[in-house]
């Protein structure tokens, strides 16, 4: 927790984390009182800010107004609003789209959560990993304002993924392609396969991690 909290004062994107920290709370691997290092941690590395002149409110809200500035629902990241990018780039109904894709994740993450509460298995270290994995993909693929290097954390849960479990290498060689592939507009400025299609692998992906978990104890 220490750490994540370090992390969380660098980027706002640690918070896709937290539904796996929430879920291993539910299983009773994370005691509640270990959540309370994060804030700690971010508190007192805003000191040496807050020190040279920056205020506490300023310093304690600037994640919530990084999130209201940009509009649309992605920005060269495969998630699920490549598939209403009209309707994002011409800002009909934007935020209306986002709204609703936040509510949506955070109720799927929700539903999600209370699932794994009652279902009964053993959490392995691998298990763990596929949980970590399952619900970060989750995080980034359904969350709007997604940018490219958004799905870093996941890139990194994938190679564990693979390392931990060698049949599931080619998921995880599947999700650092999708990743390198969203990468090469700004690399290149070419779209080697189309936003739309990786949207849909992407999913394809999700859907496979999920139903693997579903199975768990059957």
């Amino acid at each position: 927790m220490i750490f994540i909290g370090i992390a969380f004062s660098f980027k706002f994107q640690t918070v896709f984390i937290f539904p796996f920290l929430v879920i291993m709370w539910l299983k009773g691997k994370v005691k509640f009182y270990s959540f309370f290092w994060i804030p700690f941690v971010y508190v007192v590395l805003s000191i040496p800010a807050w020190m040279q002149g920056r205020g506490w409110g300023e310093l304690l809200s600037i994640y919530l107004k990084q999130s209201v500035s940009y509009p649309y629902g992605t920005l060269n990241y495969p998630n699920a609003y490549v598939l209403f990018n009209e309707v994002l780039q011409a800002k009909h109904h934007a935020d209306e789209l986002s709204k609703a894709g936040i509510y949506f994740t955070l109720g799927l993450l929700g539903g999600v959560a209370y699932w794994m509460y009652l279902k009964k298995f053993n959490i392995t270290k691998e298990r763990m990993i596929e949980i970590a994995v399952f619900t970060v993909a989750l995080v980034v693929y359904f969350l709007p304002h997604m940018h490219e290097r958004y799905g870093f954390l996941l890139d990194l849960l994938a190679i564990l993924y693979g390392m931990k479990n060698i049949r599931r290498i080619s998921v995880a060689f599947l999700l650092i392609l999708i990743s390198l592939l969203a990468y090469m507009p700004y690399l290149i400025g070419v779209h080697i396969i189309p936003m739309s299609y990786l949207s849909l692998a992407f999913l394809g992906v999700i859907v496979f991690i999920g139903y693997n978990l579903y199975l768990i104890g059957y």
